[in-house]
């Protein structure tokens, strides 16, 4: 049986999906437990990224690591500098922990692989096209922009997150963009809130139970669904480029 075959069968799917997710709560749980020992933190994350990797490697999977590892952690260092978060490590150009510049690339790196059983396909080829992934770098930087000169005010913020986001779902709303949408605003709770509550980080102006703000899964919405358009288009560059045969989608 051939790869995209058994990626096909249910129990394939689903099974995946339990993989990513259990991904995802141990590199939470590694923050959560260990964050005042940052370095044993990395290891956890170094280590959990070569476990997946592993697994996912042909090259639909990488696109999505580059560009957590790109987009993601400029996103993340730019908050970082401009106080959207504080971290209680800051070892990076003393605003950031090193281990959370892993934790961009495994996010994407499983993000197909988490909403392809939820929509019951993978995302199509024709949904990477270069129109489609410079609209979505524009509508991502136009939301990193307002972020950095906003992020610590929530009003502003909120009514940026609301506008960018009706921007990004107008123009992206097929299946694999509204689960991004709502994994990632799910994410923006079950990732922030035990991390905010043990100390790893905190927001300056804290709102959804004393711990993060009320725009947050909007703009994590947002993220996931620009940046989930960006990986398609790498993942279609390599038919475009016939070296490799099409699959049914990334």
């Amino acid at each position: 049986m051939t790869t995209h075959a058994v990626d096909a069968a249910p129990l394939r799917r689903w099974d995946e999906l339990a993989v990513g997710l259990a991904g995802a709560a141990a590199g939470s749980s590694g923050i959560v437990l260990l964050y005042r020992e940052p370095a044993a933190v990395a290891w956890v994350q170094v280590l959990l990224l070569a476990a997946l990797l592993a697994r996912w490697h042909r090259r639909a999977d990488l696109a999505g690591l580059l560009v957590g590892a790109a987009l993601g952690n400029l996103t993340e260092f730019l908050m970082d500098v401009a106080g959207v978060w504080v971290h209680h490590n800051r070892d990076v150009a003393g605003v950031s922990p090193l281990y959370i510049f892993i934790c961009y690339p495994i996010l994407l790196l499983a993000l197909p692989r988490l909403l392809n059983p939820l929509v019951g396909q993978p995302r199509p080829l024709m949904e990477g096209s270069g129109r489609a992934a410079a609209v979505a770098l524009l509508l991502w930087a136009a939301h990193v922009g307002a972020s950095f000169l906003w992020g610590t005010r929530n009003a502003p913020e909120a009514a940026a997150c609301v506008v960018i986001l009706g921007l990004v779902l107008w123009q992206f709303h097929s299946a694999h963009d509204v689960a991004s949408a709502l994994f990632g605003a799910v994410l923006a709770l079950v990732w922030e809130l035990p991390a905010t509550a043990t100390g790893a980080w905190h927001f300056p102006a804290p709102q959804v139970l004393g711990l993060v703000p009320a725009w947050l899964p909007l703009a994590y919405a947002i993220f996931f669904v620009t940046l989930g358009r960006i990986t398609a288009w790498l993942c279609a560059l390599r038919w475009v480029r016939g070296d490799a045969t099409p699959a049914a989608g990334c």
